[in-house]
């Protein structure tokens, strides 16, 4: 008995690396990534509401003024720790997504894509968190219009593909 379930195991894991591996059309992945934008922006607003405007209106908490001041002409220390939790939350977005929903963020689940490996096995929470991090890198959109694809499908060795 164990020896059948291995086989079918094993059965099962060929037909998942056979299955062709479509790429996604440029405009399945533009609407993909406006989804995961607005649906980022708006879990970014919510977060606001929740840290910032609730306690600031509500309970009366205001910020300690060292916070809010500049530091030697630069940014204020809020504006650093706010970016850097945005961006925090930015990377948190993507690689979650793409880890619990199997390559998929709920952008990619409305438009019928799904993130692999380049060898067609599912994407790893390591495959994830460098696709998210390398989203951060500024020319990675323009990438998107070149044949290899953007620069986190490059770097990762991963690429999206039609379900």
């Amino acid at each position: 008995m164990a020896n059948n379930q291995h086989l079918t195991e094993l059965h099962l894991e060929e037909i998942e690396q056979r299955r062709t591996l479509t790429a996604a059309p440029l405009l399945a992945r533009a609407v993909s990534f406006l989804a995961d934008c607005f649906l980022f922006y708006a879990t970014l607003f919510a977060a606001n509401f929740i840290l910032l405007y609730i306690p600031t209106r509500i309970f009366g908490y205001n910020f300690p003024s060292i916070l809010l001041r500049p530091l030697a002409g630069g940014p204020a220390l809020f504006n650093l720790v706010y970016m850097g939790c945005c961006v925090l939350l930015y990377v948190a977005y993507y690689t979650l997504q793409e880890t619990w929903l199997g390559g998929q963020t709920m952008g990619k689940r409305l438009t019928g894509t799904e993130a692999v490996q380049a060898d067609g096995a599912r994407i790893t929470f390591s495959k994830a968190l460098t696709r998210s991090l390398c989203r951060l890198i500024p020319l990675d959109l323009i990438f998107a219009f070149t044949p290899g694809g953007p620069l986190h499908d490059r770097l990762s060795n991963t690429i999206v593909v039609r379900l």
